[in-house]
């Protein structure tokens, strides 16, 4: 995803709170901490931010070490923020939840947790912690399901259907996977006895019930499937490590396996206007479906 330069550096101001918050460190420390998240920066560009913390109120400590001047943060400090400063704030959420990465979205969590906890006014604290759909999930069942991914596991979920009532299914867990559209977190795998994948929205994810059998072996054969994107949009679209992809003539020639239908249709609806060609024709026309279904909803909100 390409950022603006404002972006850049609020992400880079927020990334320096985190590091001042939880220990102290001299600007050599704090470029090469950077440099260890992928981003070089500059001793001048490290001065300008440690300043705009400053003008954000964060009482900014700094200690002389053998020599060398030490940054943290003093604790229990309190923030007065600005309402430019919370609208920025805001952005750079939307702009780290539109990264749709997990990680880097948990993480954001627990540095805007503690921003809110620095803060006594309430309207503040909450919009600080608001992180949307993703503020709603259980975190500690998400990294249970990621276990039971990794060993294969067939499991008996508590589920939630869409008529409010709940059922016991026995699913085997396969990835946990983020939406290609939407920001909901789903569990990837198969119903019992099943050779489908199929796609369970972890919001809707009660509890897991027990383990019904362990480690057990997925293997099917699926197709692969080809399709071609224009190039400046495949770029601009999040990496998928499942495709292959030749360049040519400006166009990016995408091989995948067919294996998930779900996020396939959803990964091809994403490209779209600026898809040429789709190998397997019942995915073509599952992918023209939803584009008239869309266009009907449209239509039908536009006329109303």
């Amino acid at each position: 995803m390409i950022m603006n330069m404002k972006q850049e550096t609020s992400l880079r101001i927020l990334f320096l709170l985190n590091l001042l918050y939880n220990g102290k460190y001299s600007k050599n420390e704090i470029m090469e901490e950077f440099k260890k998240n992928g981003v070089t920066v500059r001793r001048s560009s490290i001065n300008n931010y440690i300043e705009k913390l400053k003008e954000y109120d964060i009482p900014i400590v700094v200690e002389q070490i053998k020599k060398s001047n030490y940054y943290s943060i003093k604790n229990e400090c309190q923030l007065d923020l600005k309402t430019s400063e919370i609208n920025a704030s805001s952005d750079v959420k939307r702009l780290l939840i539109s990264e749709k990465n997990e990680y880097i979205i948990k993480k954001a969590m627990r540095v805007f947790y503690k921003f809110a906890l620095q803060t006594e006014d309430k309207g503040i604290r909450q919009e600080l912690i608001n992180f949307g759909y993703y503020s709603k999930i259980n975190w500690l069942l998400v990294k249970c399901l990621r276990e039971h991914c990794k060993k294969k596991n067939i499991i008996k979920i508590d589920y939630l259907l869409p008529n409010g009532k709940n059922r016991y299914i026995n699913f085997h867990a396969d990835t946990i996977r983020m939406g290609e559209w939407s920001e909901r977190l789903y569990l990837s795998g198969f119903f019992e006895g099943d050779n489908k994948i199929s796609q369970l929205p972890i919001d809707k994810i009660f509890m897991i019930k027990k383990v019904i059998k362990e480690n057990v072996r997925i293997s099917f054969e699926t197709k692969v499937l080809t399709y071609k994107v224009g190039l400046d949009t495949y770029n601009e679209a999040q990496p998928d490590e499942k495709e292959s992809v030749q360049i040519k003539d400006n166009i990016a020639i995408i091989k995948r396996p067919a294996d998930d239908i779900f996020f396939t249709i959803q990964r091809l609806l994403y490209f779209c206007p600026d898809l040429y060609y789709i190998s397997d024709v019942g995915i073509k026309n599952l992918v023209q479906e939803k584009l008239y279904t869309l266009k009907d909803m449209y239509d039908d909100e536009i006329y109303k």
